[in-house]
């Protein structure tokens, strides 16, 4: 219903440095269970070039995200209690209760708070609890005749890394050129030169259609992660105030064991 389709997943280095590295994880991944191939020149099913590669049987999955939290809501058993475009401004603390002052002028009466607000924590704490990052993405137009191996999700392993993926319209999307969010001087200028150079490895890991690709989406925006890449959950310095921050690159396994323990 939400275009949920498992995918493999395709992990690739194109140094040849990498060698041990590569290996070490394909032990310890098929040590643990995962159905893991080592790929390597000799045996590589992708159209680009590549030094090592890692893929992972059932590794990886792909979601419309839209489409799956409009679900959450159509579904929801509280669906009264959900307020679209309605702001925290701020909130008061007695003995008995929490309230909650919105940009409406609203108020919200409540024992406990959550806040589960992703990568924006400015509005319970000014420590410094993130390192954030801008992303950019861009999307080509639908390919014809175009696939790769099961239609697994890639990335590389370079820093920042870069990922691509086949979206159910045949699109590329093809991603990454990350840079600090912080203390950064973001204009369009900026963004336009990441969306250039991402065509450009584009078309370098698919010369044969590179006068068929055509960008046709682009956009950018902000992630976070923290040093050890584990969520951010737990009490606040008030009482029965929690929040839950689930990011970095564990953050969809981080959220599934976040939404236990909270």
């Amino acid at each position: 219903m939400c275009e949920f389709y498992k995918r493999p997943s395709f992990l690739y280095t194109t140094k040849e440095s990498d060698k041990n590295l590569f290996k070490k994880e394909f032990e310890l991944r098929t040590k643990n269970g995962l159905k893991c191939e080592l790929i390597t020149k000799n045996n590589n099913p992708f159209d680009f070039d590549m030094a090592y590669g890692l893929y992972c049987k059932d590794g990886g999955a792909e979601i419309n995200p839209y489409l799956f939290v409009k679900q959450l809501f159509e579904n929801s058993k509280n669906q009264n209690n959900i307020f679209e475009n309605t702001n925290y401004e701020y909130m008061e603390q007695n003995d008995k209760n929490i309230t909650i002052f919105t940009n409406y002028n609203y108020k919200i009466t409540c024992k406990y708070v959550i806040f589960t607000t992703g990568f924006n924590y400015e509005q319970f704490d000014n420590n410094k609890l993130l390192n954030r990052f801008i992303t950019f993405s861009i999307v080509t137009n639908p390919l014809k005749n175009f696939d790769w191996k099961n239609r697994a999700t890639i990335h590389d392993n370079t820093k920042p890394y870069h990922y691509l993926r086949l979206l159910p319209d045949n699109r590329i999307i093809f991603g990454g050129e990350d840079i600090p969010y912080n203390n950064v001087n973001f204009t369009e200028k900026t963004a336009n030169s990441k969306y250039k150079k991402l065509f450009s490895n584009l078309v370098k890991l698919f010369p044969s259609i590179r006068d068929q690709i055509k960008v046709e989406y682009k956009f950018c925006g902000v992630f976070a992660q923290t040093d050890n890449n584990l969520e951010l959950i737990g009490q606040t310095d008030k009482n029965n105030v929690f929040h839950f921050l689930s990011c970095g690159a564990n953050g969809i396994v981080n959220a599934m064991y976040g939404v236990e323990l909270i």
